[in-house]
């Protein structure tokens, strides 16, 4: 089966348990903190430059931009969880409050696989976890 919404396959979000898909929140302080699921399949690391960004006339599409040229430096810090271990994040109070003003939630769930490769840059479908 394959599900289309809005022009975006979500059957990559759908094939895997939950529990598996790479994810990152944003609080209220704008921290945006990536799961350990998201560091692993993405290939982050610290300094990693990433960025959010959606479609121009398509606000419900949103997409992590890994390796962008602008964007923000991920930094190391231990998770406040059960397992104790680190997670990477970066902080910006005004952008978070942007992408919670227009996604209404502060979850979000990666795509395993990148939409679009675009020379080194590498652009993975986010969905909102509601």
């Amino acid at each position: 089966m394959k599900i289309k919404l809005a022009g975006l396959d979500l059957t990559q979000f759908v094939e895997q348990p939950k529990t598996n898909l790479p994810k990152f929140q944003v609080n209220d302080f704008g921290i945006f903190t990536f799961s350990k699921e998201a560091i692993e399949k993405l290939q982050l690391k610290p300094e990693s430059i990433v960025s959010l960004d959606h479609e121009e006339g398509k606000p419900s599409e949103w997409y992590l931009v890994v390796n962008a040229p602008v964007g923000f430096h991920l930094r190391e810090r231990k998770s406040s969880g059960l397992g104790q271990h680190n997670v990477l994040c970066f902080q910006n109070k005004a952008f978070a409050r942007f992408v919670i003003d227009n996604a209404g939630v502060k979850k979000f769930h990666i795509a395993n696989t990148p939409e679009v490769v675009d020379g080194l840059h590498v652009y993975y479908p986010i969905k909102a976890k509601k």
